[in-house]
């Protein structure tokens, strides 16, 4: 493996993490069998057009701050309690050192590094996105999920620090935000609506279109309405969401001003992440054109990381990814740099350009 090859690897690795007060487990594992071939030129480009956030640009994405480059952060909490007593210390700050410290443990830890690493690759696998040469449904793809991977960012850090409702509230974000750039990349004329009024698109017009445009059965919208009630149960002032600043005694309730550590519930919430996140994954695939568009490491990567969270058999995921691999070499053998486009449209015998009387010039 080369120096490029092992640059690319470590930046797509620390993208998956920045922003987060962890180093969820690294070296991710997962990120070997595609980052290998970064250096050849073309492999991992989603450069299909119609519905697809389609990329020209060939390198991983582009690394933000690490905020544990050196040491990891339960080292700094030691360092900090050796130097301030711990009375001092915000009692976030003493959760979050409880936090990390044991959550390096859980495998629902592991789950939510891998499937930020396969998000954060496809999210920001496109930086430039040219005036001249992009359409709406990609630009408005890709700022709805790059939100909802920053937003999974935002929510472990507050996981961290023990405000665990408030996490949830964010994960009904990144529910929102990932399942409306699967269909904002399907349909051009709605990403030119989203983006020029500036409104939000509530849910239930995303669930309709998955109802009218993607013939989705009516068992599986409903799942997804299922899925928002409950997430906006938390988002909101319910009693559910706000009960959990209260503790039951033995002759009263008590108002708890204190954040205290709670292993079980920071270990659901952590599961919460992983499993929404790896909803965040699925929305990506099928925001893309066509799936096989995707490098099949990365797709085999999410089918099995999907299989060993469900922990049960998911036969529509199987694939004979040696013919998929075929596939995708071929496509990409094939594939013309979007540089290309503006000189094909101009000889293309039903351009503008070519349909215009002479004199009109």
């Amino acid at each position: 493996m080369g120096q490029n090859t092992v640059e690319a690897r470590n930046e797509a690795v620390s993208g998956a993490i920045a922003c987060t007060v962890h180093p969820l487990l690294l070296p991710y594992d997962l990120l070997r069998p595609f980052t290998a071939h970064c250096s050849s030129g073309h492999r991992h480009g989603f450069q299909a057009r119609a519905g697809a956030v389609p990329s020209s640009r060939e390198t991983p994405p582009r690394s933000p701050r690490n905020y544990v480059a050196k040491g990891t952060a339960c080292e700094h909490h030691e360092r900090m309690t050796e130097e301030q007593h711990s009375d001092d210390l915000p009692d976030h700050v003493l959760h979050m050192g409880r936090f990390l410290d044991t959550a390096q443990a859980w495998p629902e830890t592991t789950w939510f590094g891998r499937a930020m690493a396969l998000l954060g690759f496809g999210a920001f696998r496109v930086e430039r996105f040219p005036f001249e040469d992009t359409f709406e449904n990609e630009l408005a793809a890709a700022v709805a999920l790059a939100r909802g991977y920053r937003q999974l960012q935002a929510a472990w850090v507050v996981t961290s620090h023990g405000f665990l409702a408030e996490a949830r509230n964010l994960l009904r974000s990144v529910y929102e935000s990932a399942g409306l750039a699967r269909v904002l990349a399907k349909d051009p004329k709605l990403a030119d609506q989203w983006l020029r009024d500036g409104k939000w698109f509530p849910d239930v017009r995303v669930r309709q279109w998955l109802s009218d445009v993607r013939r989705d059965s009516a068992e599986e919208v409903e799942k997804y309405q299922h899925f928002y009630t409950e997430a906006s149960a938390w988002a909101h002032p319910t009693a559910e969401s706000c009960m959990m600043q209260i503790s039951v005694e033995e002759d009263h309730f008590y108002l708890d001003p204190h954040i205290m550590f709670d292993e079980a519930a920071c270990k659901e919430t952590v599961a919460l992440l992983a499993s929404t996140t790896l909803f965040a994954c699925f929305a990506f695939r099928n925001a893309v054109v066509d799936e096989r568009a995707i490098d099949p490491a990365w797709r085999k990567d999410l089918y099995d990381l999907a299989q060993e969270m469900s922990d049960e058999p998911m036969p529509h995921l199987e694939r004979d990814w040696g013919a998929e691999q075929a596939h995708y070499d071929a496509v990409m053998a094939n594939l013309r740099d979007r540089r290309y486009l503006k000189g094909q449209l101009r000889t293309h015998p039903r351009a503008y350009a070519n349909l215009k009387p002479p004199e009109s010039d």
